[in-house]
This record gives C-alpha cells, structure tokens and sequence, in this order.
C-alpha cells in the first residue's frame, strides 16, 4: 500500500508536471503566432504606405502631364497657324503626352486598388490575429 501511495503520489506530481509544460509550450506558441501575424500586419502597413507614395507620386505626374499636355496643345494650334509642316510632329507629340496620361492614370488606379486590397488583407489579418489570440486564451 505504501508503494501504490508512492506511485499515485509521482503520477499525480507528473501530471502536475506535464499540465505545467503543457501551459508554458500553449503560451510561447501564442506568443510566437501573435508576433509572427503583427509583423506580417505591420509588413502589410508598411507596403500600404509605400504604395501610397507611389500612387502620390503617380498622381503628381499625371497632373503634370495632364497640364503639359493642355499648354502643349494650346501651343501647337496657335503654331498650326503658322506652319503647316510642324502638324504632323505636333500630333506625335500629342499623341505620346495623351498616352503617356492615359498610362500614368491607369497605373494610378492600379495602385490605388492595391493600396485598398493591402488595406483589406491589413484588417484581415489584424482580424485573424484578434480571434487567435482569443482561440489560444481559451485553450489556455
């Protein structure tokens, strides 16, 4: 009887023990999987604010451009006046401003839908990172 108590003593301190080891091992995985997602969100962050740098910068030029292409435009129908033969270089020229407007505008718009999917997946994941956290507090 002496050993069957001895035995069910050390049972009950390893029981003791694993439940210990078990908490610790939950608690650094959440702690592991909370840090891993805040940088990723953080990541997500720093890629939204570059991309609307890039979509300002995008945006300026297409404004220049936009006013560019108006004084050019202006400019060569006054010349139009003037010289027959500068028309065909003028319509190039116009030709390649529009474009180079029309590209710049939908380049704008593409970073523009980035910025907002990045912006998505940001509270996505901050959202993800929420119920985990609550996921493993409940485990724990």
């Amino acid at each position: 009887e002496t050993e069957l108590a001895l035995y069910t003593e050390e049972a009950a301190q390893s029981k003791v023990q694993l439940e210990q080891q078990k908490a610790a091992v939950e608690a650094e995985t959440r702690a592991s999987v909370i840090e891993e997602w805040a940088a990723l969100a953080e990541q997500a962050e720093v890629q939204c604010t570059a991309l609307q740098r890039e979509r300002d910068i995008f945006r300026d030029q297409a404004l220049k451009t936009a006013t560019e292409l108006e004084a050019y435009t202006a400019q060569q129908e006054h010349q139009q006046q003037e010289r027959a033969a500068a028309d065909a270089a003028a319509g190039a020229r116009q030709s390649e401003l529009g474009q180079q407007n029309d590209d710049l505008q939908a380049e704008l718009r593409r970073l523009e839908k980035v910025c907002a999917d990045l912006r998505q997946e940001c509270g996505n994941l901050r959202e993800q990172l929420l119920r985990a956290d609550g996921t493993l507090a409940e485990r724990s």
